[in-house]
């Protein structure tokens, strides 16, 4: 049975997420260790004091051994939580330890948010966000979930953006690295990344 796709975006979203969908345990664990060490080897990594991180969920792109070192390495390290689904917003919330996550939207971790809770802020300091996907390109789009809470967030901060204090780096496997422009199925409130790092390269633009 042929499958019709109302986009572009559809197209790749679904053929890269059976990829991922399909890869084998022992593959992920290994593909995610070399993902791990490749962030944490970049310059953006190693001057942050801030690092905005997904907790991986799924077929994703693992990321609790970053997460981890992160935490290990006295970052400040900082996860999201959705708070509006109706206008597509969310907060990311500082935590501590693995232990801080409960099951949130979509059955999502989420970090426990609570009148103690440290969110991040524009920050003096430098700061990476890290970014899921399901396809990349050499120019810097991203292909995301289709929810478009990480591009409305980080329009909250184009200026920390454009004058470096905030990096971002979008991760995955390198079969989602695709080597097709994929620009045209970009949109106005797409924004672009300018490293993606994947578990055999650290891609730059």
């Amino acid at each position: 049975m042929a499958i019709h796709y109302r986009s572009g975006k559809d197209f790749y979203r679904h053929k890269l997420k059976s990829c991922r969908d399909s890869l084998a345990t022992d593959k992920k664990r290994i593909f995610d260790n070399s993902i791990k060490e490749n962030i944490i080897n970049t310059p953006e990594y190693q001057e942050a004091e801030n690092i905005l991180i997904y907790c991986s969920f799924g077929s994703e792109a693992g990321t609790r051994d970053i997460i981890i070192k992160a935490l290990a390495d006295n970052k400040n390290v900082f996860c999201p939580k959705i708070t509006d689904t109706r206008n597509r917003k969310m907060e990311f919330i500082r935590i501590r330890s693995l232990n801080d996550f409960c099951e949130g939207k979509y059955s999502i971790p989420e970090p426990v948010m609570d009148s103690d809770s440290v969110i991040y802020k524009k920050s003096d300091g430098k700061s990476v966000i890290i970014l899921p996907g399901l396809a990349f390109d050499f120019k810097g789009n991203r292909i995301g979930y289709g929810g478009g809470y990480y591009d409305n967030y980080m329009k909250c901060f184009e200026n920390e953006l454009s004058n470096g204090n905030m990096n971002s780096i979008a991760i995955g496997y390198d079969f989602q690295y695709v080597q097709d422009d994929i620009s045209e199925f970009m949109t106005k409130s797409d924004i672009k990344t300018n490293v993606v790092i994947t578990d055999k390269e650290i891609y730059r633009t």
